[in-house]
Parts: structure tokens; sequence; C-alpha cells
């Protein structure tokens, strides 16, 4: 949502409370209002009258905590018989990237295509029982270099941010977790075809990868 009424009500609140002892900006980022105080932050009671919450908790590193194992969500995806395609793209873990293929009967990911195209997963279990397990482009290539035990997703120390194959964005709330800790969506950057996730802490990104590993 772009910032609109509701936001510029809560800056001017904010502004009252805080007076000259900070300052409240706002900007868009991703589509989302985002409201920034620098100096010193208000009595938690007293935001708590405008309807803002203070964590004392990152509210990052609680949802990394509650992931779920990258193993268990591609166990539990919906799983149909291998449907009629045209073409094939198997996912290659090494250079992350898709790669045209005459066959799907191997264990890995695949972009099957008619007039849509179809973002799948094949187990062992899956090509055994002619089955494949349907995800989007993020998840199954995750799920893929899990298998191959090598994950897509790495930390930057210098920058203190996550890196991961453009593309590749983490899928759902491990994304989440990462964006959280700044506030702002994954950047781009294009002529390294990554993307990155910045100001990760990095006990929160050690949490989301022992569940990226698992």
């Amino acid at each position: 949502m772009l910032i609109g009424s509701r936001s510029r009500i809560l800056v001017n609140q904010l502004c009252e409370l805080i007076g000259e002892h900070g300052q409240v900006s706002e900007s868009v980022d991703a589509e989302l209002a985002r409201i920034e105080i620098t100096g010193v932050l208000p009595a938690s009671a007293l935001l708590a009258r405008i309807g803002v919450t203070v964590l004392d908790e990152s509210p990052s590193l609680t949802i990394a905590a509650n992931l779920p194992a990258l193993s268990e969500v591609a166990s539990k995806l919906k799983r149909l018989a291998v449907p009629e395609y045209r073409t094939a793209e198997a996912w290659d873990t090494n250079s992350a990237s898709w790669h045209a293929t005459n066959s799907i009967h191997l264990a890995g990911a695949y972009r099957l295509k008619n007039f849509d195209a179809l973002y799948v997963i094949r187990s062992a279990d899956d090509i055994e029982m002619g089955t494949v397990a349907i995800g989007n482009a993020q998840l199954v290539k995750h799920i893929a270099n899990l298998w191959a035990n090598d994950p897509l997703a790495g930390y930057h120390s210098r920058s203190g941010s996550v890196v991961v194959p453009l593309g590749a964005d983490l899928p759902g709330l491990y994304g989440r977790a990462l964006s959280l800790c700044s506030g702002r969506a994954p950047r781009e950057i294009v002529e390294h075809r990554m993307l990155h996730y910045p100001s990760v802490p990095r006990d929160v990104a050690n949490t989301v990868f022992t569940q990226l590993l698992q």
C-alpha cells in the first residue's frame, strides 16, 4: 500500500510525541509504506495510545526460529501424476540456472512448459510413484539445492547481508524473516546476478540457514 492518509496521520502523531528529541521520515519501499524514527523513542505507553506496539524481541528472529525445515516443506507439497508438457528444463544446482532437458527421470527441480510454466520437484519417491510435487519458482530451486547439499543462500560478512542468485529469492517466510531485519525488500545487483537482503544480523541468518539445510 502506498503512503496514504493513515500513515500520514501516524507520522504527524509520532512527530508530536517525539518533538525535538528525534526525527520521523516516511517513504515507500516495494509499494509498502515505511516510517523511520531516529533519535529518542517515546515511551511504549505513549506509542500504544496511537496504535504502535514496540516489540522487545526481534520479530525477524522470532519468525526465523519458528520456520519449518525446508525438507518438511518439500514433503508436504501437493503431489500429482506427471502432467503433459511440451518442453522441460532442469534446474542446474551448480550454475543456478535452467537448462533444457529431454527427461525428468532424475531427482531435482523442473520447469515444465505447456501453455504456462509449471514448477515442480521430483524426489526418488516421486520418480518411483510417477508423481511430481508442485511449488513456485523460488521454492523448487532451494529444495533442489538442499538435496544437492549446495545451498543457494550465503552470508556476506562485510555488508552484513544475505545473498542469493538473482531469481532465487528465499521463499515465503524464509525471506520475510530476512526482510524484516531492515524493513526493506531485497535489492537486485544485476551486474553480479545477485539479490541481497541488507542489514541481517548473523544470528538471524544462521537460524534461517539452519532450516534451509534440513
